[in-house]
């Protein structure tokens, strides 16, 4: 069985020499795509037209490598690699940004760096689903209240409102992620293994004992501690931990977010999440040999907004194109190209100058508008 891991994506800064993070964030942005586009919209359930607003999908029209890999029995899943991919990289990029920017820097940056481009690409999102309803003459499938609450990451998560796009569940473990980075902003520049302490207790605090969703239980605490395995590996590159301290460090958080990852959400994101820590240190180890490709710094650039708008837009596109007699592979080859093409002119018009702004200093802004 093929299990539907919710859409998702990336989130970061890169630096060029680390071409080898840069690389592997083009790796998980294609793996997340075409989990969704080649395997999860074709699943014979009515997952995609609950999230969709579409008709359930006829029975027998996928394209034959579709069928072919939905009739394997697998224990991976692209998409949970490439989610775990993502976690990794942000585990991984954040403590080099906060070697050289303070704690308001730091905060401008991610605020512009996330929210624009998230809350632009959000808008294609719910155009999707208002062509999808009067395409097929249903009603809009949520309140106002639940579409303002969602274009702010974490605003959905303390309202509890429904997920609209499915994607914003990795952003939110992203911000909780800089609050942690932070208020442990000195034990992270100093490299201290004491940082460590705030997602294991998260972790183990993550209980309906404590009144958290089952959601943060499942996905979100666990994946916290997850990212921290990018932290340490920073701290190794940075050299603020040795070898051994880094190697018995990763062990140990390893332990513990895959213990709770595989008890809440099962075998195939374990085994997923595996895959993907043992590509990303082995791609660390042997950094100095890693190809420096043109189509993976590509995909890197534009991986943020092509998380952000190829899940329901890319779906309704193809659930339409379908009922206009595209055949299957078409389908797939012409819904990569919106994706691909949409996020481009996201990077390009929002994510780009808006990353400008987040890096120019407050007083300077203030004086050039001013002048």
């Amino acid at each position: 069985m093929v299990r539907l891991t919710p859409l998702v994506g990336p989130v970061g800064v890169m630096r060029s020499k680390d071409v080898f993070a840069e690389g592997l964030r083009g790796v998980a942005a294609i793996s997340v795509l075409m989990c969704h586009y080649v395997l999860a919209f074709w699943v014979p359930r009515p997952t995609t037209g609950l999230i969709a607003n579409v008709p359930d999908l006829p029975q027998g029209v996928a394209p034959a490598v579709s069928e072919w890999l939905l009739e394997i029995p697998m224990t991976f899943s692209l998409a949970a690699f490439g989610v775990s991919l993502f976690f990794l990289i942000s585990g991984y990029v954040i403590p080099l940004s906060m070697e050289r920017l303070d704690a308001v820097a730091f905060a401008r940056a991610r605020v512009w760096r996330i929210l624009p481009t998230y809350a632009f690409g959000f808008c294609f999102t719910l155009l999707a689903l208002l062509v999808a309803a009067k395409f097929y003459g249903r009603p809009f499938p949520y309140e106002t209240s639940d579409v303002l609450a969602h274009f702010i990451p974490g605003v959905r998560l303390v309202a509890r409102t429904p997920f609209i796009d499915y994607v914003i569940w990795t952003l939110e473990i992203e911000v909780v992620f800089y609050i942690v980075c932070l208020l442990t902003a000195p034990l992270i520049r100093a490299g201290s293994l004491l940082v460590l302490v705030v997602p294991t207790v998260l972790l183990f605090l993550a209980s309906p004992t404590y009144g958290f969703p089952a959601y943060v239980i499942a996905g979100y605490a666990p994946a916290l501690d997850f990212m921290f395995v990018g932290v340490l590996i920073s701290f190794h590159r940075s050299g603020k931990i040795g070898r051994t301290t880094a190697i018995a460090a990763i062990a140990f958080v390893l332990a513990t977010s895959l213990y709770f990852t595989y008890t809440t959400q099962g075998l195939i994101t374990l085994v997923s999440y595996i895959f993907a820590a043992a590509m990303f240190i082995t791609a660390y180890l042997f950094r100095a040999h890693f190809p420096d490709m043109a189509l993976l710094r590509g995909l890197s650039a534009i991986s943020y907004p092509l998380y952000v708008v190829h899940g329901l837009m890319g779906y309704v596109a193809m659930r339409i194109m379908l009922d206009h007699g595209v055949p299957p592979a078409g389908v797939v080859v012409l819904a990569t190209l919106l994706a691909l093409a949409v996020s481009t002119a996201i990077h390009f018009l929002v994510e780009k100058p808006t990353q400008k702004i987040g890096r120019t200093p407050s007083i300077k802004l203030v004086a050039q508008a001013a002048e």
